[in-house]
Protein backbone atom coordinates (compact mmCIF):
# COMPACT_ATOMS: atom_id res chain seq x y z
CA UNK A 1 0.00 0.00 0.00
CA UNK A 2 1.65 3.42 -1.02
CA UNK A 3 1.36 6.35 1.14
CA UNK A 4 -1.91 6.58 2.22
CA UNK A 5 -1.75 9.03 5.38
CA UNK A 6 -1.15 11.91 2.84
CA UNK A 7 -4.53 11.10 1.67
CA UNK A 8 -6.14 11.60 4.88
CA UNK A 9 -6.02 14.87 5.79
CA UNK A 10 -9.04 17.09 4.82
CA UNK A 11 -9.47 21.02 3.79
CA UNK A 12 -12.16 22.22 6.43
CA UNK A 13 -11.83 25.28 3.41
CA UNK A 14 -12.95 22.93 0.43
CA UNK A 15 -15.33 20.42 1.43
CA UNK A 16 -17.06 20.48 -1.36
CA UNK A 17 -13.64 18.79 -3.14
CA UNK A 18 -13.03 16.45 -0.30
CA UNK A 19 -16.87 15.05 -0.56
CA UNK A 20 -15.84 14.63 -4.23
CA UNK A 21 -12.75 13.09 -3.70
CA UNK A 22 -13.77 11.01 -0.95
CA UNK A 23 -15.58 7.78 -3.06
CA UNK A 24 -12.67 7.55 -5.12
CA UNK A 25 -9.48 7.91 -1.73
CA UNK A 26 -12.21 4.91 -0.75
CA UNK A 27 -12.40 2.68 -3.40
CA UNK A 28 -8.44 2.94 -3.83
CA UNK A 29 -7.30 1.69 -0.67
CA UNK A 30 -10.45 -0.34 0.44
CA UNK A 31 -10.16 -2.75 -2.87
CA UNK A 32 -6.76 -3.69 -1.96
CA UNK A 33 -8.05 -4.77 0.84
CA UNK A 34 -9.75 -8.64 -0.19
CA UNK A 35 -6.08 -9.23 -2.70
CA UNK A 36 -4.35 -8.58 0.41
CA UNK A 37 -5.89 -11.33 2.18
CA UNK A 38 -5.94 -13.53 -0.63
CA UNK A 39 -2.35 -13.34 -0.60
CA UNK A 40 -2.04 -13.74 3.80
CA UNK A 41 -4.25 -17.44 2.79
CA UNK A 42 -2.13 -18.56 0.06
CA UNK A 43 1.32 -18.11 1.80
CA UNK A 44 -0.56 -19.54 5.20
CA UNK A 45 -1.86 -22.35 2.69
CA UNK A 46 1.66 -22.89 1.54
CA UNK A 47 3.06 -22.68 5.06
CA UNK A 48 1.39 -25.60 5.74
CA UNK A 49 1.59 -27.61 2.72
CA UNK A 50 5.68 -27.20 3.80
CA UNK A 51 4.67 -28.53 7.33
CA UNK A 52 2.80 -31.82 5.67
CA UNK A 53 5.15 -32.41 3.31
CA UNK A 54 8.19 -32.57 6.02
CA UNK A 55 6.02 -34.21 8.12
CA UNK A 56 5.62 -36.82 5.82
CA UNK A 57 9.14 -37.05 5.00
CA UNK A 58 10.02 -37.80 8.33
CA UNK A 59 7.93 -40.07 8.77
CA UNK A 60 8.65 -41.78 5.94
CA UNK A 61 12.62 -41.26 6.24
CA UNK A 62 12.29 -42.74 10.13
CA UNK A 63 10.55 -46.21 8.89
CA UNK A 64 12.25 -46.37 5.98
CA UNK A 65 15.35 -46.63 8.25
CA UNK A 66 13.62 -49.46 10.25
CA UNK A 67 13.37 -47.18 13.44
CA UNK A 68 9.92 -46.27 15.11
CA UNK A 69 7.62 -43.43 14.22
CA UNK A 70 8.24 -41.05 15.86
CA UNK A 71 6.69 -38.88 18.75
CA UNK A 72 4.12 -35.78 16.85
CA UNK A 73 6.48 -33.49 19.32
CA UNK A 74 9.55 -34.54 18.03
CA UNK A 75 8.26 -34.13 14.61
CA UNK A 76 7.22 -30.85 14.89
CA UNK A 77 9.82 -29.61 16.82
CA UNK A 78 12.07 -30.84 13.91
CA UNK A 79 10.10 -28.82 11.24
CA UNK A 80 9.32 -25.88 13.24
CA UNK A 81 13.45 -25.23 13.84
CA UNK A 82 14.11 -26.28 10.16
CA UNK A 83 15.32 -22.75 8.61
CA UNK A 84 12.82 -23.56 5.56
CA UNK A 85 10.17 -23.43 7.66
CA UNK A 86 10.79 -20.63 9.87
CA UNK A 87 10.97 -18.61 5.82
CA UNK A 88 7.59 -19.97 5.41
CA UNK A 89 6.77 -19.11 8.41
CA UNK A 90 8.08 -15.55 8.20
CA UNK A 91 5.95 -14.61 4.33
CA UNK A 92 3.05 -15.41 6.22
CA UNK A 93 3.66 -13.36 8.86
CA UNK A 94 4.38 -10.21 6.20
CA UNK A 95 1.70 -11.41 4.19
CA UNK A 96 -0.92 -10.73 7.46
CA UNK A 97 1.25 -8.11 8.11
CA UNK A 98 0.12 -6.34 5.34
CA UNK A 99 -3.73 -7.81 5.21
CA UNK A 100 -3.99 -6.38 8.45
CA UNK A 101 -2.08 -2.66 7.39
CA UNK A 102 -5.20 -3.00 4.17
CA UNK A 103 -7.94 -3.18 7.21
CA UNK A 104 -6.68 -0.22 9.28
CA UNK A 105 -6.40 2.08 6.39
CA UNK A 106 -9.96 1.09 4.96
CA UNK A 107 -11.37 2.14 8.55
CA UNK A 108 -8.99 5.19 8.51
CA UNK A 109 -11.07 5.91 5.07
CA UNK A 110 -14.22 5.51 7.18
CA UNK A 111 -12.99 7.65 9.56
CA UNK A 112 -12.15 10.21 6.99
CA UNK A 113 -15.56 10.34 5.66
CA UNK A 114 -17.25 10.39 9.02
CA UNK A 115 -14.70 13.45 10.02
CA UNK A 116 -15.78 15.37 6.14
CA UNK A 117 -19.55 14.41 7.48
CA UNK A 118 -18.98 16.33 10.66
CA UNK A 119 -16.92 19.49 9.39
CA UNK A 120 -19.64 19.88 7.17
CA UNK A 121 -22.52 19.69 10.21
CA UNK A 122 -20.05 22.21 12.03
CA UNK A 123 -20.29 24.44 8.67
CA UNK A 124 -23.75 24.48 8.21
CA UNK A 125 -24.17 25.56 12.01
CA UNK A 126 -21.80 28.88 11.52
CA UNK A 127 -19.63 27.10 13.92
CA UNK A 128 -16.49 29.03 12.57
CA UNK A 129 -18.71 32.34 12.66
CA UNK A 130 -19.75 31.78 16.34
CA UNK A 131 -15.59 31.15 17.13
CA UNK A 132 -14.81 34.34 16.02
CA UNK A 133 -17.51 35.87 17.87
CA UNK A 134 -17.00 34.46 20.94
CA UNK A 135 -13.08 35.66 20.72
CA UNK A 136 -14.31 38.64 19.97
CA UNK A 137 -16.60 38.52 23.59
CA UNK A 138 -13.69 36.69 25.47
CA UNK A 139 -11.22 39.89 24.19
CA UNK A 140 -14.28 43.02 24.92
CA UNK A 141 -15.08 41.28 28.48
CA UNK A 142 -11.38 41.35 29.40
CA UNK A 143 -11.36 44.62 29.05
CA UNK A 144 -14.29 45.03 30.63
CA UNK A 145 -13.10 43.38 33.73
CA UNK A 146 -10.03 45.39 33.46
CA UNK A 147 -11.48 48.75 33.41
CA UNK A 148 -14.28 47.33 36.52
CA UNK A 149 -11.07 46.65 38.31
CA UNK A 150 -9.55 50.15 37.91
CA UNK A 151 -12.21 51.91 39.16
CA UNK A 152 -12.63 49.53 41.87
CA UNK A 153 -8.98 50.40 42.89
CA UNK A 154 -7.58 47.15 42.16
Amino acid sequence: MENYKKYLGIDKNDLDEECVKQPTLYDKFASQVPDLIHSMDIAKTEMEKLYATMYQDIVSTSIGNGEKKPTDKAIDNEITSSELFQKEKLGYYEAKKEAELGKVIKESFMQRKEMIRGLIELHNSTYWSRSEKKTDLDASGSRDNRNLRRRKGG
